[in-house]
């Protein structure tokens, strides 16, 4: 099924175009990234991968968007694209944990060894809190897992969050830690 998939949720924004193999294995046909701190380019990300590929907009039969932990906005952004794009047409829509695309992205490619994946909790109180559903969404792919927890002294984390106008996200009252 010709597949579109956008990972918007960090810096680096991807619009990907995949279809199966022989084989019937996913396999990437195209792909185009932008760093940076906007979604504008998200069409013309999208123009570029399907011209590399041959392919129209209206070969597209399904939408993936990966659905973080990361940033919303970026999130919001590709899911606004995916919604719109299937009102236009009869397009499948599907949800994917960015953490899980991942492991099986690395998988594919055939790396092996540590993988590191970190969750920053600046990222909003819901990725902390699905963190143990993201970690047993991983596990399910046959990937040894060790959790490392980094913290430091109170005195710096509040420090560091009084020389900013940002409110800590984790702090529920909405004043700094």
């Amino acid at each position: 099924m010709k597949t579109l998939a956008l990972e918007f949720s960090s810096a680096e924004r991807t619009a990907a175009l995949l279809d199966k193999d022989s084989n019937g294995a996913p396999t990437c046909l195209a792909q185009t990234s932008e760093t940076g701190l906007t979604t504008a380019n998200a069409f013309s990300m999208i123009d570029q991968a399907l011209e590399d590929a041959g392919w129209r907009r209206e070969e597209i039969r399904q939408i993936a968007v990966g659905l973080g932990p990361g940033s919303y906005t970026g999130i919001r952004a590709a899911i606004a694209i995916a919604q719109g794009w299937s009102l236009a047409g009869e397009v499948k829509l599907q949800g994917v944990n960015s953490a899980e695309a991942l492991v099986e992205c690395a998988r594919s490619e055939g790396l092996r060894g540590p993988v590191a994946i970190a969750i920053d909790a600046r990222s909003g109180v819901e990725s902390a809190e699905r963190f143990d559903e993201i970690l047993r969404q991983i596990g399910e792919h046959e990937v040894q897992l060790k959790v490392l927890f980094l913290t430091c002294e109170t005195s710096r984390l509040l420090k560091r969050f009084s020389e900013t106008r940002r409110k800590h996200p984790l702090s529920r009252s909405g004043l700094p830690l």
